[in-house]
């Protein structure tokens, strides 16, 4: 059975929506693990690319070590910034969020915040060294199925291709013409 969640917006209008269940949000993780092995192994195909092709690049290194720090760091920052940026500037959903049908919800209703999605991100890292053992107990014991990420950052994980009805396609649409 699926968990309900009701959110009162700031406009006091009442929104129910059905918690991602646990599967959906694993599946969703590990999209979004391939997709970043795919951006790593482009990134690092690409540098070594240019590395090789370009001699004035290579000049601008001394040695091959120079170089591999820098794009270590670049693919550190790239990995670790991409997923909270990806949610925030599509409305708390990834490339994993969008395949499974899923999407982070502030607990107000609105898009998450930047902040909510980078603590989010920084407590999953938290979370996957401990093989996720921590995210699995906080979502099975929370009233709205949260992990840790989702309680501290105000939160919720929420199903949407299925909680979508004909009449809610119909009111959101005249709302796309209003807006």
């Amino acid at each position: 059975m699926s968990q309900k969640i009701k959110i009162l917006t700031g406009q006091y209008v009442r929104i129910n929506y059905t918690a991602a269940g646990l599967g959906r949000r694993m599946g969703s993780l590990f999209i979004d693990c391939i997709a970043m092995i795919v951006l790593y192994l482009a990134f690092w195909g690409g540098s070594v690319w240019i590395y090789m092709e370009n001699t004035t690049f290579r000049r601008m290194f001394n040695s091959n070590l120079d170089l591999s720090w820098i794009v270590v760091a670049l693919i550190i920052i790239l990995i670790g910034f991409t997923k909270p940026i990806m949610e925030y500037f599509n409305h708390g959903k990834s490339i994993g969020k969008i395949c499974t049908g899923t999407a982070v919800v502030m607990r107000n209703g609105s898009a998450p915040t930047l902040s909510a999605c980078m603590l989010r991100h920084i407590l999953l890292t938290v979370d996957q060294f401990f093989w996720g053992v921590p995210a699995i107990i906080a979502y099975l014991n929370s009233k709205d199925k949260q992990r840790i990420g989702d309680l501290a950052a105000g939160t919720v994980e929420v199903a949407r291709r299925d909680t979508l009805t004909k009449e809610t396609r119909e009111l959101e649409g005249i709302a796309g013409y209003i807006s």
